[in-house]
């Protein structure tokens, strides 16, 4: 089992680093199952390199930015047609998660069971630090992750 955080050093953009920081560090990985072996890492703005990290799990879990209308922090769970329709809708960046998630989809380069989490972001300029609503939202969304992989591991 995967969980990626993906992001960048810009502002509210490096949420999906602070859920995953934040997930190693929370006891709510108590929870799970002990047979559900689970590897936490950071992509910065991986591109088709997230394909790499994704292709020998059997399951895996994204966590990036997501921008648009919406309250910041608020967490949606996104599916591979809702990217395949919008690729951009996690990325400003040129070929980023919903590109990358597209291309692997395509290519049968996905994990059996692929979480997609995108958290509304407001504020994404360059070296800025995480706005407060971000910050605020982080306990959420680590606890959305550790429900995602308790229902990952009751499937399983």
């Amino acid at each position: 089992m995967e969980v990626v955080g993906v992001g960048s050093p810009a502002g509210d953009d490096r949420v999906g680093w602070l859920a995953v920081e934040a997930l190693a560090r929370s006891p709510l990985l108590d929870r799970l199952p002990a047979e559900l072996q689970v590897a936490i890492s950071v992509m910065d703005r991986p591109g088709a390199a997230l394909l790499g990290r994704l292709q020998l799990a059997d399951a895996a879990i994204v966590v990036d930015a997501l921008a648009g209308e919406g309250r910041p922090g608020s967490i949606e769970r996104l599916d591979l047609d809702q990217l395949a329709t919008d690729p951009a809708i996690l990325s400003g960046h040129a070929f980023g998660v919903g590109s990358a998630l597209a291309l692997g989809r395509a290519l049968g380069m996905l994990p059996g069971r692929l979480v997609v989490l995108g958290v509304r972001v407001e504020h994404c300029a360059p070296d800025a630090p995480p706005s407060g609503q971000i910050a605020s939202a982080v306990p959420a969304v680590v606890q959305r992750i550790v429900d995602e992989l308790c229902g990952i591991a009751d499937v399983g």
